[in-house]
């Protein structure tokens, strides 16, 4: 159909006494008013603030945590620097002890058996010494490690 007979047609019908178009006007509204949800905002507002509470609590909980284990390596610190001088005065003795024994070997007073106890005590004591100083910079190396950064 041409739009010269199509404009004829719609002249020569003036009996429908409609204004015809091809897409009428449409508007849709909504409208949604919660009246009544079931508790349910109520609910979530609730599990809202016991989350909150639970990761306060979280957070409390692991700062408490690094502070027991910050204080806890460094009281093992002070005894491991306490050892030191303990076992440095230990291994004199030891030393000491080995030269009285030598000396009364060497006098004919002392037996030989003295003299290699008393050897056997230095080396125990040297050994003792070391495991204390190493103890030391093991337990200053731990205290950096729960602190995070160094402290030498």
């Amino acid at each position: 159909m041409t739009d010269p007979k199509r404009g004829d047609i719609t002249n020569a019908n003036n009996v429908f006494p409609f204004n015809y178009t091809q897409q009428p006007f449409q508007a849709n509204l909504t409208v949604s008013l919660p009246i009544f949800t079931g508790f349910g905002r109520s609910l979530r507002v609730s599990q809202a603030r016991e989350q909150e509470l639970d990761a306060d609590e979280t957070v409390r909980a692991r700062r408490l945590e690094v502070r027991s284990s910050v204080h806890a390596r460094f009281l093992a610190l002070q005894t491991a620097y306490q050892a030191i001088p303990v076992q440095a005065a230990n291994r004199e003795s030891a030393r000491d002890q080995l030269r009285l024994a030598q000396d009364r070997y060497r006098l004919g007073a002392g037996t030989s058996l003295e003299v290699s106890d008393a050897q056997n005590a230095v080396q125990q004591a040297e050994g003792d010494y070391v495991n204390a100083v190493y103890a030391y910079h093991r337990s200053v190396a731990d205290l950096e490690a729960a602190v995070g950064r160094s402290l030498r």
